[in-house]
């Protein structure tokens, strides 16, 4: 357990540096889906604020929920 856990950890820092050294940037979006009310969150990587919105967008059609309101902003980690 303790190996698969150093595993996913050592991806997830590996992921990230990489995501880092390539020039892409951190966004944080928010949305709203239609008909719960509940407000998501998460974490996209892009090298644009379009970009992530259009990540954003892809994610909502192979989901097949759309969002009534949407926020995108650049975190500020670096």
């Amino acid at each position: 357990m303790k190996k698969i856990i150093l595993s996913v950890l050592l991806a997830f820092t590996m992921l990230i540096g990489n995501a880092m050294a390539s020039g892409l940037k951190e966004y944080k979006v928010e949305y709203v889906v239609a008909g719960s009310g509940i407000i998501y969150a998460e974490n996209i990587y892009a090298y644009s604020a379009i970009e992530a919105w259009n990540k954003l967008k892809q994610k909502e059609k192979i989901n097949g929920k759309e969002a009534i309101q949407r926020s995108v902003r650049e975190t500020s980690g670096n």
